[in-house]
């Protein structure tokens, strides 16, 4: 880091890099809930080597004595060389239906450049009154390569698929605060945001008379664009006391989902949101030994470009995946409260934490398991794919009715002249998935309890010792 100017000017700068190689075997043994005399076993051995890049940079300027200037920059780059060796074999009744030997290598690289800049201005003597712009950007280039070959006892793969990913999005948020009164402030801010995407996938079959991967297979292949506009305004009021700081505000936003396919037939898809974003705070410290906080927030996510992107994935020829162009946007709900309390006499602590979400119109999966060997059209695809029988397809689809609750307590407290401290927790957890196994709409249940203990000392300057569980 460094400063000039009369230290009106500060640049500060961190890089960091590291490499992974990582290695994986698993064995998967699965029962069918529509049918509990189909098994399907898996074994696979997996591995990759991945290297990571990072840059940041912060610029800080005070360019008079109410206009301050702050542009943070950041570049990434990764690279990743993956390989997998799978063997699968699905039976009923003891009869194999099918079996499956792949072997699959990839290598992908994505450069990932990007920044923020805030511009600020105070108005006028009083207090409180500013006027504030933030511009946001990013850009991320992806290229990938895969190879495939696959033995089965109906069809034999040799593949090449190349794969091409550009996507970016640019932001702007302009905020207006306004004093009220001695302890109240009134925001008024507009937003904007565009965020193109674009994905270009090319699956080859090998020709042995030339020997080169030379046939465009057009249901493995696609191009799709994807482009996510989005604007709105929204006003807030904020209450600031010594012990207690309230916020309540709303926004209107609208959005709009265009995709266009033009590869391997056109396929436009458009869908415009309305939405209404409510979002609360609230901060209560009657003392400096406790404090209590809730928040209250309103999001919304739009589909990934590979969710929506209709190319089949089959890197595990029995296990297809595939994107759907007609997703729609999800809107979520998150409450998280917080409750802290010390002692600094004792030095003892305590935290507790209750956080819930809920997601309307989650992006979640519907899966066709085939019970014989068929064809199937996926939603909004526009060619048909073959299917073994047990094999399965699954496709992102919009469902309801996705929560999840989380409650954690730690408490803190040192022994024997503070020499050794001792903290426990306890945790719990509950979520609700929704999914679609052929026409049936299942939800995956999830409830955990998670609990430790740690113990820490510092007995000397020349031992210590941590003990957990």
């Amino acid at each position: 880091s460094n400063s000039w100017n009369k230290k009106k000017t500060e640049l500060t700068g961190s890089y960091f890099f590291n490499r992974s190689n990582n290695a994986l075997s698993s064995s998967t043994n699965r029962q069918f809930a529509n049918s509990a005399n189909t098994l399907y076993r898996e074994n696979s051995t997996s591995g990759s080597i991945n290297y990571n890049h990072r840059a940041n940079f912060r610029f800080e300027h005070q360019l008079d004595s109410a206009t301050s200037l702050l542009f943070r920059p950041r570049l990434s780059w990764q690279q990743n060389n993956a390989n997998k060796i799978l063997q699968g074999v699905t039976s009923s009744n003891g009869t194999m239906l099918n079996n499956l030997n792949t072997l699959y290598n990839s290598d992908n690289r994505g450069i990932n450049p990007g920044g923020d800049l805030l511009l600020r201005r105070r108005l006028g003597k009083r207090a409180g009154r500013t006027i504030s712009l933030n511009i946001t950007g990013s850009y991320t280039d992806r290229t990938g390569t895969s190879l495939l070959r696959t033995t089965s006892a109906t069809t034999n793969l040799n593949q090449q698929a190349l794969l091409n990913q550009h996507s970016g999005s640019i932001g702007t948020n302009l905020a207006y605060t306004e004093p009220v009164g001695q302890h109240a402030q009134l925001q008024a801010n507009y937003s904007l945001s565009y965020a193109p995407n674009n994905s270009n996938k090319r699956t080859y079959n090998f020709q042995a008379a030339d020997q080169q991967y030379s046939r465009l297979d057009t249901a493995l292949s696609n191009v799709f664009d994807n482009h996510y506009f989005t604007q709105g305004g929204g006003l807030s009021y904020r209450y600031n006391t010594r012990t207690l700081q309230l916020s309540v505000g709303v926004s209107g936003q609208v959005a709009q989902l265009r995709g266009d396919q033009t590869f391997p037939v056109n396929g436009p898809v458009n869908y415009t949101f309305w939405n209404v974003l409510p979002q609360a705070m609230l901060m209560f410290r009657p003392d400096r030994q406790h404090n209590i906080r809730v928040f209250y927030r309103t999001n919304t996510s739009a589909p990934s470009i590979n969710q929506l992107q209709a190319v089949v994935n089959n890197s595990n020829p029995l296990q297809l995946t595939i994107g759907n162009p007609g997703l729609r946007q999800e809107y979520q709900h998150n409450l998280v409260a917080r409750y802290t309390a010390s002692n600094p006499e004792k030095s003892g602590s305590f935290f507790a934490l209750l956080s819930g979400s809920y997601t309307q119109d989650p992006i979640s999966n519907r899966t066709i398991v085939a019970a014989r060997d068929t064809t199937f059209v996926p939603t909004n695809a526009s060619e048909a794919i073959r299917l073994p029988a047990a094999g399965q397809l699954t496709q992102s689809v919009n469902l309801q009715q996705e929560y999840s609750v989380r409650a954690l307590a730690n408490y803190g407290q040192p022994f024997f002249n503070k020499k050794l401290n001792a903290n426990a927790s306890l945790g719990g957890s509950y979520s609700q998935t929704p999914g679609l196994v052929n026409q049936g709409l299942n939800y995956a249940r999830t409830p955990a309890l998670t609990g430790g203990l740690t113990l820490s000392s510092n007995i000397s300057e020349r031992l210590d010792f941590t003990l957990s569980s």
